[in-house]
């Protein structure tokens, strides 16, 4: 699974090609703090092709993106072209994650990389660990 996208400031006929992760869509490489290494939701924050009125209340979402959980497509918006942030079918957290304690373990594992890589404070690592312990996840 690939995304190709134009490569400006150079030339919009000359593409980049982004690998995805055949289980969550994600794009693969970056900076991967602890949401994107290991994933409950969709974020997506290009929001300015959608209709103004599809940005949900107070508008912000054109400034600051959206998020879509993985939650079986239960959404009203799941699978809505141009409202969906998420791939469709959302991927199964349960297939991700076998346990509460694997999610927890798998978070705790990125917090700590982001931490050793400076990308995250200590304070906020610790904070997702916690999060992630009391997250119905899976």
């Amino acid at each position: 699974m690939s995304l190709v996208v134009p490569n400006p400031p150079d030339s919009f006929e000359q593409a980049v090609t982004f690998n995805r992760d055949p289980a969550t869509g994600i794009a693969i490489g970056g900076i991967r703090l602890p949401a994107i290494a290991v994933p409950t939701a969709s974020l997506n924050g290009n929001r300015s092709e959608l209709d103004p009125q599809t940005w949900g209340p107070g508008g912000q979402c054109f400034l600051v993106g959206s998020s879509d959980p993985w939650n079986h497509d239960s959404d009203l918006w799941d699978g809505q072209a141009g409202l969906d942030p998420s791939p469709t079918p959302e991927p199964d957290l349960q297939l991700l994650y076998h346990s509460h304690q694997h999610y927890v373990e798998r978070v705790a594992a990125a917090a700590l990389q982001s931490v050793d890589a400076g990308y995250l404070r200590p304070v906020d690592g610790v904070k997702l660990v916690l999060d992630a312990a009391h997250a119905a996840v899976p």
